[in-house]
């Protein structure tokens, strides 16, 4: 059943079924029916052409395959072709070569008849040279003779020779040991010199270091300071002591043993005015003599102890040279009262001195232990209350971990690590603070030094209690002086005080002020003092060549050339006289 029939079909079941009512839309399908067919057509159109488009698709398939034939027979032709070319170039190398062999045959041809004739004319000189070797075997023969009467004669020099060595031999052998037993006296004398130098350089040293403290006192001594071994410990026993003289002097007078006179003398024959007259004389003598005295004690100084001790000796002397027509006289025990006196004197006034620097120095330190100690306790309050901080931060941190996201927990467990951290390192600052705020002994000794205002090889040796050193060392390096101190060596111990004792008692040869013992400066090289260090306090680092950088930058360039010039013909000529040992 076709289309049509279909169609036909359904429009009477329509009709039959549907009456009047699909009229209307009996022409609508009708005009849908045209256009079904319209189309059906066009499609049959179009499948006509996609078999034609087949036809000739496959056409040029067909055509495509015989390019690729062609394609492939023409690669092959050239490949035939190549093969042929490089064939050719074969067979024309071949008929080069064979020309070159026929060229060659001809000339070996030409040459043959030469050579056959150099054989014939070798042939004559081999038979020539035959002739001339049975010559010379024959000469051979006569100089083997010759040779072996020469090897016979060189046999017996030789055996001469060597008896001769031999005898040398046992002369040098013997030499030798002679040499030896000389140079085993020499080592034997070298050893004794090296140990009797050793003990001379060492008496050496103890005598430079002797005459070095006996130059430095011949010094003072010649401005009128010595160096007394004081008698008392304190002024006030020195006052006591003082006291004691003026009575024993008063004693003396009173007993008449102060004054003499050595005649009994009358006055227009009267004794008792001869008395009288003696007794103003003795009195006018201890009131000049006196005097005298009185000014010298009240004057003396560590500057001119020397000329006052002169100047009542002075004294003395003129007035018993002015008395000796009265036969009066001072007594050498009451001058050496009035001597004793002048010397109490000025040890009171260097015993008040010393006093009044001990003072000083007890208030200074007390100043600096005060400091020090308030310093440590603000550095401990500090640290409490930065831990605080931290734990009250550190509590902040894992409460907003508890409910932080996944996101925000990494940043978070950081953060509570970074504060932990912090913690534990407060806690170890007021830990140290509060163990160095309650042990007084702990604390710091220090080197240090100060080229600009001191020059070279003088070092400062001193201690502090604050926590942090560095600021005691700006402190010393203030207004008083031109350049800051450098720090050749700082360091922490538990016992500071007897550390820095030690260092003052190994260096006190080379101590600046001898007079003060409180004074902590020293002038020696740098590795005395450094060997000091090593000694007592081995692990401590040591800084050699001083920063000195504002002194440095104060200098002029060629001054500084002039240094350096100086110090490299300084280190080439410097020799030591006296070496610690002998090479």
């Amino acid at each position: 059943m076709d289309f049509w029939q279909i169609a036909s079909a359904t429009a009477a079941i329509s009709t039959l079924a549907c009456g009047s009512l699909l009229l209307p839309m009996r022409g609508k399908l009708a005009a849908a029916t045209t256009r079904l067919h319209e189309t059906q057509q066009m499609l049959e159109e179009a499948l006509e052409k996609h078999h034609q488009s087949e036809q000739n698709l496959a056409v040029a398939h067909q055509q495509l395959s015989l390019i690729a034939d062609i394609e492939h027979y023409l690669e092959r032709h050239a490949e035939r072709t190549a093969e042929l070319q490089a064939l050719s170039r074969g067979i024309e190398a071949e008929r080069s070569a064979l020309g070159d062999l026929l060229a060659r045959n001809e000339e070996l041809s030409g040459t043959r008849d030469g050579i056959v004739a150099e054989i014939e004319g070798m042939r004559q000189r081999l038979a020539d040279l035959s002739e001339q070797v049975t010559n010379t075997e024959l000469e051979l023969s006569r100089m083997s003779a010759s040779a072996a009467n020469e090897r016979l004669s060189i046999e017996r020099h030789r055996l001469a020779v060597a008896i001769a060595l031999k005898a040398d031999s046992d002369a040098s052998v013997q030499i030798r040991r002679e040499n030896e037993s000389k140079v085993d006296d020499l080592l034997e004398q070298q050893a004794s010199l090296r140990n009797w130098y050793a003990e001379k350089k060492a008496i050496y040293d103890d005598l430079c270091f002797e005459v070095d403290k006996l130059t430095d006192r011949l010094d003072f001594a010649e401005m009128g300071h010595f160096d007394f071994d004081l008698t008392y410990d304190s002024s006030a026993t020195y006052a006591k002591a003082m006291a004691e003289l003026k009575e024993w002097q008063k004693a003396m007078i009173s007993a008449g043993q102060a004054v003499l006179c050595s005649t009994t003398w009358t006055i227009n024959g009267s004794l008792t005015e001869g008395k009288a007259n003696t007794k103003r004389q003795i009195r006018l003598t201890l009131r000049a003599f006196n005097n005298e005295c009185d000014v010298c004690v009240s004057r003396v100084t560590w500057r001119n102890y020397t000329r006052m001790h002169e100047q009542i000796t002075q004294a003395y002397a003129t007035i018993n040279k002015v008395n000796v027509g009265n036969c009066i006289s001072i007594t050498s025990d009451y001058l050496n009262l009035k001597l004793q006196e002048l010397k109490l004197s000025y040890e009171e006034k260097l015993k008040k001195r010393e006093e009044a620097e001990l003072l000083r120095e007890e208030r200074a330190r007390e100043r600096e232990e005060m400091r020090a100690q308030k310093e440590l306790e603000a550095a401990a309050k500090k640290a409490a209350e930065e831990e605080v901080r931290q734990i009250r931060a550190l509590a902040k941190a894992r409460a907003e971990l508890e409910a932080a996201t996944a996101a925000e927990r990494e940043q978070l467990e950081k953060r509570i690590q970074e504060l932990e951290k912090r913690i534990a390192v407060a806690g170890d600052l007021k830990e140290r603070a509060i163990s160095m705020a309650q042990q007084t002994r702990i604390g710091h000794v220090y080197v240090i030094s100060n080229v600009g205002a001191f020059g070279q090889g003088v070092f400062k040796i001193g201690m502090t209690r604050r926590l942090e050193p560095v600021e005691r060392i700006h402190e010393l390096g203030g207004a008083s002086v031109p350049f800051p101190f450098d720090i050749h060596a700082m360091v922490f111990t538990q016992d500071a005080p007897s550390l820095e004792r030690a260092l003052h008692s190994q260096l006190d040869p080379y101590r600046i002020n001898r007079v003060n013992n409180r004074k902590e400066f020293f002038r020696a090289s740098l590795a005395v003092v450094k060997e000091a260090m090593q000694v007592h306090a081995p692990d401590a680092t040591f800084v050699n060549e001083p920063d000195a950088q504002q002194y440095f930058a104060s200098l002029p360039s060629e001054v500084i050339e002039r240094m350096r010039v100086a110090d490299e013909e300084e280190n080439e000529d410097e020799v030591d006289m006296f070496p610690a040992e002998l090479v």
